[in-house]
């Protein structure tokens, strides 16, 4: 099935679109596919353009869940951006107004997303492209599921319009999260970066699943934050690829 928006046969098995606004080599069909593959009952449909969104708005027979803009097009349309929040949730069928998430492929691009959209309230995160795809699609359903999710480059920003789920209430620097963690949660946070789950580390590390277990829950108590998804978050703002 196509999954470009001017090309698309509605899914027989989807009940909400994903909508992501931008040029194809930031939204590509594999990328898409993946998200259809692993995020059941909910079809993803790329647009060119916020305005060829819009145009296509009214036609739509289901229900819009989350719609993902391209940093790029925010920061060349910033008003485009504000013209979407603005949109009353009476234009969308049957449903409220779906989560709007900006995507993006370094801690700077969403720095200048950030500060030029920081009157907009109505964005409700920010979406790492540029991590490993299970972080990207653990992101991506805590946004279909209503959450919001904001990278610490961007907390200083958004931190006013921001809710308290949205950011850690005490960020761990990176310093910090050297001496907190030990060497061998490190080479846990390592592998659950890369996509591994709990049974693969275990085999890889050579030591017992719940050991495992054990170790993301004392990682997870340190970093202060309140899940896996987002104990990586922080452990690849301090940890990038190949830093030890």
């Amino acid at each position: 099935m196509a999954l470009d928006a001017s090309k698309f046969q509605a899914s027989e098995t989807a009940s909400d679109f994903a909508i992501f606004i931008g040029p194809q080599k930031s939204f590509t069909q594999t990328v898409l596919r993946i998200l259809e593959d692993e995020i059941e009952g909910t079809l993803p449909l790329r647009h060119n353009s916020i305005g060829d969104f819009l145009n296509a708005l009214g036609q739509m027979n289901m229900p819009v869940r989350v719609v993902v803009l391209d940093a790029g097009v925010c920061e060349a349309m910033p008003d485009e951006v504000r013209r979407l929040a603005a949109i009353d949730a009476a234009e969308f069928p049957g449903q409220q107004a779906p989560s709007l998430v900006i995507a993006y492929w370094s801690a700077a691009e969403a720095q200048a997303v950030a500060a030029q959209i920081k009157d907009v309230p109505e964005v409700q995160g920010f979406l790492p492209m540029n991590q490993s795809i299970d972080i990207w699609l653990a992101v991506l359903r805590l946004f279909l599921s209503g959450g919001t999710h904001y990278p610490r480059a961007v907390q200083a920003t958004v931190v006013d319009t921001a809710t308290d789920a949205a950011v850690e209430p005490t960020p761990v620097g990176e310093e910090d999260c050297k001496e907190l963690l030990t060497s061998r949660e490190i080479a846990v946070m390592h592998e659950v970066v890369n996509g591994l789950q709990n049974k693969q580390i275990a085999a890889k590390l050579k030591v017992s699943e719940h050991t495992v277990k054990l170790h993301i829950h004392h990682i997870i108590t340190k970093l202060k934050v309140s899940n896996r998804t987002a104990a990586a978050m922080k452990f690849v703002e301090t940890h990038p690829p190949g830093k030890a």
